[in-house]
């Protein structure tokens, strides 16, 4: 080997003596490094994992085959619809609201003489031939002749004047009939029904007695309000509520004449195309009537011929073509209908939704826009139903991400955190969680749960405070299972930014209402591993957070309640698929995947991480997973624990369960160690 040269001596950097080579690791260094480690906390393994999938709802139903509510407490989502379940008598303008005074009316309570006169048995009918008047006779004829003769009085002033004018010897049947009642003849007594004493039940006059007569020529005025046999007055079922179409006089004569000219033609081809069953062209004409509406602004509640449209287009719902019937359906919702036709729109929306293959149809024209101004414009109070199937129905449209993309553009997002917030505030004032509110929140969160897979869907979520009224449902529903289902859902998507994480991590009852969320349905994979995936998210960079959910009471013990159930079910054999459909990973040991994470990134706090070394239990089940799970088939789980038993091992306290099971660890880490 050839000797290095002067002059390559002579290049070499000088370096002072006691200064170690680089390639040696000297003591000094070790130690430095060890109080590095100390100091830094981040030395200490965050573990990692992925969201559980979210699986797609095949059926397109309210509620799922998995829910758990009872088929009472909730609307079903298979019905019949038709042009019969639309009432034609919707009114067409708002009514004004006004609470009327009430009527003072205190009830006469029958005196003690009349009582007993009741009491006693009736007495037998007098001797016809004897004529009886004394005075109370005569004031009983007159009390009970009382009402008959104001009718015939009223009569007697608008019959004609020629019946009006009797000769006097046309006798004493024609005087009883039109003459007043101190003129007219006196009846048998058993004629007046006075046999026992008492009055007649009144009975109501016949047609013949109150019929008005003819009118003449010159005294037609109001004569429009008449209709029907008979002269009876009768007033229009859509008028009687506050504003209906029959009030032609409100009208204009240009809005007459462009109602004659425009809209009555449309309805009249309307209602040929429907008798010839031409859906197409039935279709077409009902965008038409909609384009020429919306172009006057004449939807809404404030169109003067509101009522004889839409009673026209009730007509046309028996037809089976998806696209005409949300043609009518939009048409039906533009002018702002309330009550059962509202409930029956949003019904027949949602049976249309419930195809896939219709929902290119909500990607043309404004139905998503009509949808959203329902949303906005329903009374939450009155029309909770129509709310459930108008919100069911978007659910099932945010599926589809196209429309997603279109939903969200339009405000969607909003316009849900609005009705949720509205929900909130509603429960806080009433202080009462019904069942139709739940079944509403079901169906909203479910549709939150599509969205917030949208590109912008997680800066609107934020600044609508979507987060925190999630909470505030959590806190109040926390017994729904399905709807702990679709909140977890939500936050396992939005957790995973930092952002949201943040904002879920600052809210005050957000640790206490998932622990609550866990003791309760402990049972239910589903929810407990999506709760378990977003602890895991919160304390996985968040040293606050650690100590925050540690500090809840009961928490560590609900972890390791949750981990020792699970496990037993494993061992037991009990595995059912997952979400994701991975054939080698079953739902129990996905569950404890991300609780034991949970635990992993507690033990990270300084503070927390000592109490969990110290518990015995939870030690325990750590190592009889290292025992019973084979890093093959669990490569996932098994790497987790080994990564917590290291968390838990840094802290080397008299206390420690770590250092009283060491030969088990040893032996776990050895065995992982050989298989890897």
């Amino acid at each position: 080997m050839d000797l290095p040269s002067t002059s390559q001596k002579k290049k070499q950097p000088e370096r002072p003596f006691y200064l170690p080579q680089d390639e040696k690791v000297t003591s000094s260094r070790i130690i430095e490094e060890a109080k590095e480690s100390l100091s830094n906390r981040q030395r200490l393994q965050a573990v990692v994992t992925k969201r559980p999938n979210t699986p797609r709802d095949a059926t397109r139903s309210l509620f799922g085959a998995s829910s758990s509510r009872a088929p009472e407490n909730r609307p079903p989502s298979s019905f019949s619809l038709g042009s019969r379940h639309f009432d034609s008598s919707d009114s067409s303008r708002p009514t004004s609201r006004t609470k009327l005074t009430p009527i003072n009316h205190k009830p006469k309570l029958p005196s003690e003489e009349e009582v007993e006169r009741d009491l006693l048995p009736p007495r037998p009918p007098p001797d016809p031939n004897k004529t009886q008047r004394t005075k109370s006779t005569r004031t009983r004829l007159q009390h009970s002749t009382s009402v008959e003769s104001s009718i015939s009085n009223e009569s007697h002033h608008k019959v004609r004047p020629e019946v009006a004018k009797v000769p006097e010897q046309n006798g004493t049947q024609e005087r009883r009939v039109h003459s007043g009642p101190k003129e007219r003849t006196p009846l048998p007594v058993e004629e007046r029904g006075e046999g026992d004493g008492r009055e007649m039940p009144h009975r109501a006059p016949s047609s013949a007695a109150v019929r008005s007569p003819p009118r003449s020529a010159g005294n037609r005025e109001g004569s429009e309000s008449r209709a029907g046999s008979g002269g009876t007055k009768r007033t229009s079922s859509a008028g009687s509520r506050g504003g209906s179409a029959g009030k032609r006089e409100e009208e204009t004569p240009e809005e007459a004449e462009f109602y004659k000219l425009n809209i009555n033609p449309l309805l009249e081809k309307m209602a040929a195309y429907s008798s010839k069953k031409d859906s197409k062209k039935l279709g077409q004409t009902s965008d038409e009537l909609y384009a020429l509406l919306q172009k006057e602004n004449l939807l809404g509640k404030s169109c003067k011929q509101r009522s004889i449209i839409l009673k026209s287009v009730f007509k046309f719902l028996d037809v089976e073509d998806a696209k005409v019937l949300l043609g009518l359906a939009k048409l039906i919702l533009a002018f702002k209908v309330s009550g059962n036709n509202l409930l029956s729109a949003c019904k027949l929306v949602f049976k249309i939704s419930r195809n896939e293959k219709n929902d290119s149809e909500f990607l043309k024209g404004d139905i998503l826009d009509v949808l959203m101004e329902t949303i906005k414009a329903t009374d939450l109070s009155t029309s909770g139903e129509a709310l459930v199937f108008c919100v069911g129905a978007l659910k099932l449209l945010t599926g589809n991400s196209t429309i997603v993309k279109h939903l969200v553009k339009r405000d969607c997002i909003e316009n849900l955190a609005t009705l949720l917030s509205s929900i909130n505030r509603k429960i806080r004032e009433t202080g009462e969680s019904s069942n139709q509110l739940g079944n509403i929140l079901v169906q909203l969160t479910a549709a939150m749960r599509n969205l917030a897979d949208a590109n912008s869907s997680r800066e609107r979520i934020l600044s609508c405070k979507v987060v925190e009224s999630m909470c505030q449902v959590i806190d109040t529903y926390t017994s729904d299972g399905d709807l702990m289902l679709n909140i977890s859902r939500i936050f396992s998507k939005v957790t995973l930014h930092t952002d949201c994480c943040m904002a879920l991590a600052d809210h005050p009852t957000s640790y206490k209402s998932f622990i609550s969320v866990l003791s309760k349905h402990q049972h239910k994979a589903d929810v407990v591993v999506r709760v378990g995936f977003v602890l895991g998210n919160l304390t996985a960079k968040n040293d606050v957070a650690r100590l925050r959910l540690f500090q809840e009471s009961r928490s560590i013990d609900i972890l390791i309640v949750l981990m020792k159930y699970y496990l037993e079910q494993e061992v037991k054999g009990k595995e059912s698929k997952s979400d994701d459909g991975e054939g080698g990973l079953s739902k129990n040991e996905d569950v404890l995947i991300k609780i034991v994470r949970v635990v992993a990134n507690l033990a990270i706090n300084e503070n927390v991480g000592p109490v969990i070394a110290s518990n015995y239990l939870c030690v325990d089940l750590l190592l009889s997973i290292l025992e019973f799970k084979d890093i093959s088939t669990s490569e996932e789980l098994v790497l987790n624990t080994m990564a917590t038993i290291n968390n838990l091992s840094f802290y080397d306290t008299k206390t420690s369960a770590i250092t009283t099971h060491q030969i088990r660890v040893l032996d776990g880490k050895y065995y992982v160690k050989k298989l890897a």
